[in-house]
């Protein structure tokens, strides 16, 4: 689905998902109920850039309004009850709206939460944190997540264990997706942002990187 904007395949991959859609029709209202969760998601991202820009608003106020309309009974009953996207062996149950928010960048993702009806097989995670990202290309990050995936695959055969967990990307259309949420984590950019003095240098601290992780590991056995 997220080449079907690529003239040179979209009739080949068309047809492709007409032919799937005919063999297995059990499948068809799972995949309709993603479907109409992620185009509210999308009309929902684009509310919140236009509060954003045009009102000129405070985040704090955005938020509020955000959680308000998925309040409201029409985006509540999309984004409820359905297979999770990136991960189909879990199901979204009810959303929590009052964890809801979105992100400072300047898509403006969405950090969505749901409650999930498989809390036992992850006691310790009763919870699914998703990010649901329009306007950028995440089939980049796709391809880059599955090259690590192999390179650790390789790493691992060879004996060493770099502990590495790649995170999951989807794909969902043309320039946007889901991300899964790595919680308990520090973005590079925050990372930049708390070893260089002027932000806007940020970007260029070469050291950075080192020093985070020297100073996470202090203690630690080398």
């Amino acid at each position: 689905r997220s080449e079907m904007h690529v003239p040179s395949v979209s009739v080949r991959f068309g047809l492709i998902l007409e032919a799937y859609c005919h063999g297995c029709p059990q499948h068809v209202s799972i995949l309709y109920k993603q479907v109409q969760a992620l185009s509210k998601l999308k009309s929902l991202t684009y509310l919140v850039r236009n509060l954003m820009r045009v009102n000129n608003s405070s985040e704090d106020k955005v938020k509020e309004e955000m959680r308000m309309v998925l309040s409201n009974p029409g985006y509540s009953e999309a984004l409820s009850n359905f297979s999770s996207t990136l991960d189909p062996r879990f199901k979204l149950a009810k959303l929590r709206v009052e964890k809801c928010k979105f992100m400072d960048s300047k898509m403006r993702p969405l950090w969505m939460v749901w409650d999930h009806t498989d809390s036992h097989l992850v006691p310790e995670q009763p919870s699914i944190y998703t990010i649901y990202k329009d306007g950028d290309d995440l089939r980049q990050d796709m391809l880059t997540l599955q090259i690590i995936g192999i390179m650790d695959q390789i790493w691992q055969s060879k004996g060493y264990d770099l502990r590495m967990t790649p995170y999951t990307v989807l794909a969902t259309g043309c320039n946007e997706g889901l991300i899964e949420t790595v919680l308990n984590a520090h973005t590079i950019a925050e990372i930049q942002n708390r070893y260089t003095n002027i932000k806007m240098k940020a970007a260029f601290n070469e050291n950075c990187i080192y020093q985070f992780i020297s100073d996470s590991c202090k203690g630690l056995d080398r």
